[in-house]
């Protein structure tokens, strides 16, 4: 690895930030491997509808003519598109995604997403 990315990679702890690569077998199990016990909620004595769900959210740089491989995680995934335009496709349903869309995305479903442009 060159000497730029070695210090990249090592001023990224002290902003509480690591490169999503090192953390893939976790996110992205051969199998679910949740720890989460089930609970029943007994709304008779909460009153308000309750639900716990994992979620996880990144920001994510794609470059013009790449591609996230089709791949499915545990937790469900928010994305928010900032800036550009491309695509997310769940199950192999593709659609556009531009400026200011939000696409959310189920726990435990294949999915892709990119930018098709050559800009």
């Amino acid at each position: 690895m060159d000497t730029v990315m070695d210090e990249y990679l090592q001023a990224l702890p002290a902003k509480h930030l690591e490169p999503l690569w090192s953390r893939m077998n976790m996110m992205v199990p051969p199998t679910p491997n949740s720890v989460a016990r089930l609970y029943m909620w007994n709304m008779n004595t909460l009153g308000i509808p309750v639900s716990i769900d994992t979620i996880y959210g990144g920001l994510q740089h794609i470059n013009p003519g790449e591609t996230a491989p089709a791949h499915r995680h545990i937790a469900y995934a928010c994305r928010y598109i900032i800036v550009g335009e491309g695509f997310a496709a769940v199950e192999g349903k593709k659609m556009p995604v531009i400026r200011g869309d939000v696409v959310v995305t189920p726990s435990w479903h294949w999915h892709d997403h990119g930018n098709e442009s050559f800009a």
